[in-house]
């Protein structure tokens, strides 16, 4: 997940193992016969019936009917649209299209490393080199985590639709959508997968607890990971040994390196291969330019040499300096790579630079819509972005004033994206720039919590008085993230005080 992804596995040991002597444990029994829905339950075979306590040692096979009826469609239909939050094979694919193609050959590398393929258990690993199923691939921004981990959902999701012993599930995070964000999502987005490919562990493990809880069931992340674990223990889901394997693609932040660091994990920049990927990555930006460029020879080789000597193995950068050489014409191609410097921030800063510089009177809009773009808590649309930071709320006609607001966001230098009419950052490194005192272009958060929150009061406060609520655009923002950046505000305050005091 960039900032965390991950693509989980599952399986498990069969409960029952038909050999010459099954054997079942009394809290087995009393699992059994206390399932969920079942009104009976028979031993059959040519062992013993069992009716008391104690072990139950049958001498062949095993066979556990019941009489229940099954869930009526509509309570399934229901608890699945209950369940369901987002679909995270929909959200694979639409990183993919943000993404824009991979180039060809990178990637593919990751299946035959040791880690992974110590991880998929294809290769024989003694127990005491793995003890545990947690792989974690880590990398500094910009360096093709999310590229590698859409692969490896796409790859791995082929190869498990094969196997019966295995079900794979995934996720990606997204810190700009609130479906995407939280642990909770997480979980539902799991589970969601698991109950799509096996229809049954909804009937024994959710339908029961939703019965009991309603809605609230799936707000409950406690509530959640217990359901989580019996489904991904279930014989349905696979019958490996441990029973759940994790997959977690991330930056290598403290804290999060504070939980995983004793696990199985490999930086991704480490692999020979991964600096491979670079080098073919700037070859296919640089072909494409050339084509519409119409570069000569020598001037496509020395935007090559450039591009591979200041990248420092960050996709992103290579992608920033192509689309910035898009603008320029064939003589400027060379001045400006060189001028350019290394490192993502450094590369902000002269796209942010350039952009106030170009944009006579611009400032003001441009710090607008970076502040409230990099705080908010949700993406939101070109409109709600409009409202919000008060730009041509006084032009009547819609389109006039939508071509307006997107003409000055074009104006942020990719520093901020549209996409599908949401506007975004274009990665989670522009905030960290944005929000950090090294960008000349400090946001304080602080202050921009604050004047988010009043931006959003003042909104409310003049619907209300006007009694027009018909609006769809930054009115329901309004009402649901006031209060939140209000606490942001307010903890911020409280924290820089208690710092401030602190020997």
């Amino acid at each position: 997940m960039d900032p965390i992804d991950g693509e989980p596995q599952f399986g498990e040991k069969p409960l029952l193992n038909t050999n010459s002597r099954p054997y079942i444990t009394p809290l087995d029994a009393k699992a059994a016969t206390s399932a969920p829905n079942s009104t009976q339950t028979i031993f059959q075979g040519s062992g013993v019936q069992h009716s008391g306590q104690g072990p139950l040692i049958v001498g062949g096979n095993v066979n556990i009917t019941s009489n229940a009826q099954p869930d009526s469609k509509e309570a399934v239909e229901k608890c699945i649209k209950a369940l369901f939050l987002t679909d995270p094979s929909e959200d694979r694919d639409m990183l993919k299209r943000k993404k824009g193609k991979r180039a060809g050959g990178t990637c593919e590398w990751i299946l035959n490393t040791k880690e992974l393929n110590d991880w998929l258990r294809l290769e024989e690993t003694e127990q005491k080199s793995r003890p545990n199923g947690i792989l974690w691939l880590h990398g500094n921004p910009g360096t093709g985590k999310s590229t590698m981990a859409i692969y490896l959902a796409e790859e791995l999701s082929t190869a498990f639709d094969a196997m019966e012993n295995m079900t794979l599930a995934y996720f990606f995070c997204d810190a700009s959508f609130e479906k995407r964000n939280t642990a909770t999502s997480i979980i539902r987005g799991l589970l969601y997968q698991l109950v799509q490919r096996h229809r049954n562990l909804l009937s024994n493990y959710i339908l029961p607890k939703y019965k009991e809880r309603g809605d609230q069931l799936f707000t409950s992340f406690d509530y959640l990971w217990t359901i989580f674990i019996a489904a991904a223990a279930d014989q349905e889901t696979g019958n490996t040994t441990p029973n759940l394997s994790i997959l977690i693609t991330s930056r290598p932040y403290p804290e999060i390196n504070e939980y995983l660091q004793d696990f199985m994990n490999a930086d991704l920049a480490s692999f020979d291969e991964a600096r491979q990927d670079i080098n073919r990555c700037i070859t296919e930006r640089v072909d494409d330019l050339a084509k519409k460029k119409h570069y000569t020879d020598k001037v496509k080789r020395e935007i090559t040499d450039l591009l591979r000597d200041k990248t420092e193995g960050t996709f992103l950068w290579v992608g920033l300096a192509c689309e910035e050489l898009r603008r320029k014409p064939s003589k400027d191609a060379i001045p400006f790579l060189r001028g350019i410097p290394k490192g993502l921030t450094s590369i902000y800063k002269s796209l942010l630079e350039t952009a106030i510089e170009s944009e006579t009177g611009e400032r003001m809009a441009i710090q607008r819509i970076l502040s409230f773009v990099a705080i908010s808590f949700r993406a939101l649309s070109v409109l709600e972005l409009s409202e919000a930071c008060q730009l041509h709320q006084d032009e009547p006609d819609l389109d006039t004033r939508l071509q307006y607001i997107r003409d000055q966001i074009a104006s942020c230098r990719l520093l901020v994206v549209v996409y599908d009419e949401n506007v975004q950052l274009l990665h989670q490194s522009v905030r960290d720039f944005l929000t950090g005192s090294g960008s000349g272009f400090f946001i304080e958060r602080i202050e921009a919590h604050a004047d988010a929150a009043s931006c959003c009061i003042d909104n409310l406060i003049k619907r209300f008085h006007s009694g027009n609520t018909s609006s769809t655009h930054f009115l329901y923002y309004a009402m649901v993230y006031w209060p939140e950046h209000a606490f942001q505000y307010w903890w911020n305050m409280l924290w820089g005080y208690v710092k401030s005091i602190q020997p």
